[in-house]
């Protein structure tokens, strides 16, 4: 890895440190002055520099040391050069060599290891060194506090306001083809150990792994540490989930431990969290302070609400926020959405929907239902058809009865299971039907049908469908590849025999015929009655702009008005929208485009 010394000093060059004022400034090289301009006394020297941290460069003969403010030689001039003292430190350049020597305040070298540059960086002076096994120039840093070097083998020094990341070659980290890194304060001093490098720690806070144990913290932008984990997971609106020797605790944004990791598990969902140790389970505000009391199992539904369940009681409750828990006993409760959640009771036969006051707002509905079939043989036993002889409506089955077709002898009837969507969408949400499969496996369920259900609890569409889709304020409705149309208010205004519904929007359609997707009609309902505009003579549609649609008969598309008019017939391969009266056309994909308006006329 080659990293280029020249961009480190474009990074950090020009930082400096003000001048002593109450001290001196030089005239002609030779004459020392007070800050007031009052003569002071003249020096021997051929020449001096301005004072800095009281301290002078000074030449002779051609040859540069230091003096104090009382004239005082502090180092005798015997060197090729010299640099201002900053951050405590000097550095002089031997004759011979060229190097330099880095020197303390007294004038004496710090040590005698000698670099190929110096460069000052704040408090801290770098002696920089071509290191030929990594590839990288590579520094000694010192730091005035202790007048020692500290650091060594230090790539680059990134600075921020409240510290700097110090970047190593990684031979620490065991990864000789990457960096570690290191904080260190402002006074000098380490505040983290080794930890592998990754550029995303300079632009945002990250997760970093320390070498020697690969434990890993959060360390911040401006350079705060958390404490050292087994593992951290990713942030929640500033909460992390932390896990030590096996247990899970939390930490917050301050890297203050909210709940104290001693627990087999912590999860934070929406300013909340469910924690579960060896006492039970209980929840937690964003402080980590227990709401309510402990119970056997705690799970989180949404909206601020709980449910609880303990074995000793053998039914399932709902908790608020505060702590407290709401009227009304449930086998199951399922998640909040828009403040309504499904419950079972406590048989699990019926299902109903609760707001947060744990009110029952749709009444209870048989969750299980009697779905029978008639099957009629022939006379040697085999079987000529199987009939279906109930209509699931509302989540009920009228069932009609089952007999074998030998003798009359009635079948057990199967059970089929209604299961309500919780998620209500614009005040609606889909329920299903569901059959438990046969033996061996009778818990599971396979699925039948589809209706949909108002946040009133009533029914809107029956539990009839094999799928239904909302389109903007209507629902499709599907059964065997044919399609019908609901409004939100459950009217059916298109009855289920069209091969296709598609909304265009503004209450506009295309309705496919049973006879296949090329046998298309523009529909429309508004104030309360719907219309077919066209005849089934396209193949599609699409918003052609200025209150129009295009209306393709393949391969030649035209145009036609929101009251089904044809204002273009379909001629043109290639058709665009109107925008300000005129739109883009062709006869051909080859090219030839023009413009043309709503009455077909060209135009420029």
């Amino acid at each position: 890895m080659r990293i280029s010394f020249l961009f480190f000093l474009l990074l950090l060059t020009g930082t400096g440190f003000a001048q002593n004022e109450k001290i001196v400034r030089k005239w002609n090289g030779k004459y020392i002055y007070k800050g007031d301009g009052n003569f002071l006394w003249h020096t021997h020297y051929d020449s001096i520099r301005n004072f800095s941290e009281d301290r002078s460069a000074v030449m002779k003969k051609g040859k540069w040391g230091y003096i104090d403010t009382a004239g005082n030689s502090i180092c005798m001039p015997t060197y090729e050069d010299a640099l201002d003292f900053r951050g405590g430190f000097g550095a002089i350049q031997k004759a011979e060599t060229y190097r330099w020597l880095i020197l303390g305040l007294d004038g004496k070298p710090v040590n005698y290891t000698s670099y190929n540059e110096i460069v000052y960086i704040d408090s801290f002076v770098c002696g920089t060194e071509k290191n030929y096994s990594l590839y990288s120039d590579v520094m000694d840093v010192y730091h005035h506090r202790n007048g020692t070097k500290c650091y060594n083998d230090v790539v680059t020094i990134h600075q921020r306001d409240s510290g700097y990341i110090f970047l190593y070659c990684d031979y620490l980290c065991e990864s000789p083809d990457r960096l570690s890194a290191q904080v260190i304060d402002r006074q000098g001093q380490a505040v983290t150990p080794n930890f592998t490098y990754a550029d995303s720690i300079l632009e945002k806070e990250s997760i970093i792994q320390r070498c020697y144990d690969h434990e890993v913290a959060v360390l911040t932008v401006d350079l705060r540490v958390s404490g050292w984990y087994e593992d951290i997971r990713t942030d929640q609106d500033g909460f992390r989930i932390v896990k030590d020797h096996g247990e899970f605790g939390a930490i917050n944004s301050r890297f203050t431990e909210v709940v104290p990791v001693r627990n087999k598990k912590v999860q934070f969902v929406d300013g909340y969290f469910v924690v579960e140790n060896k006492k039970g389970s209980y929840a937690a505000d964003s402080n980590g302070v227990m709401i309510g009391t402990a119970h056997d199992h705690t799970t989180y539904l949404g909206s601020g609400m709980f449910s609880i369940y303990d074995s000793s009681l053998a039914y399932t409750g709902i908790m608020n926020s505060n702590g407290r828990v709401l009227p009304g006993q449930f086998f199951s409760v399922n998640n909040f959405h828009n403040g309504l959640a499904l419950v079972t009771d406590t048989a699990h036969l019926h299902f109903g929907y609760v707001n947060t006051e744990g009110q029952l707002i749709s009444g209870w509905h048989p969750r299980c239902v009697d779905y029978k079939e008639s099957v009629t043989y022939d006379d040697i036993g085999g079987t000529i058809f199987r009939v279906f002889m109930g209509v699931i409506t509302a989540g009920v089955t009228e069932a009609l009865g089952v007999f074998d077709g030998m003798g009359g002898e009635q079948t057990e009837p199967e059970k089929y299971v209604t299961d309500y969507g919780a998620d209500f969408k614009n005040g609606y949400s889909y329920y299903t039907v569901r059959r438990k499969s046969p033996s061996p496996n009778p818990h599971r369920e396979e699925l039948v049908y589809y209706g949909v259900i108002d946040s009133t609890g009533k029914i809107i569409i029956p539990a009839k469908y094999d799928a239904v889709e909302q389109l903007d304020s209507f629902f499709s409705v599907k059964i065997n590849g044919s399609y019908g149309l609901y409004t939100l208010q459950g009217k059916q205004v298109l009855p289920v025999r069209y091969g296709i519904i598609r909304s265009l929007g503004n209450n506009f359609f295309q309705v496919g015929s049973q006879n296949g997707p090329w046998e298309m009609a523009l529909y429309r309902y508004e104030n309360g009655k719907g219309k077919f505009l066209t005849p089934f003579d396209y193949d599609s549609f699409k918003n052609g702009g200025d209150s129009t649609f295009i209306a393709e008969d393949w391969p030649r598309k035209g145009y036609v008005d929101y009251n089904g008019k044809v204002l273009v017939y379909p001629k043109y391969e290639r058709a665009g929208p109107f925008e300000n009266g005129r739109a883009k056309v062709s006869f051909d994909f080859s090219g030839g485009e023009f413009y043309i308006d709503r009455k077909g006329k060209k135009v420029e």
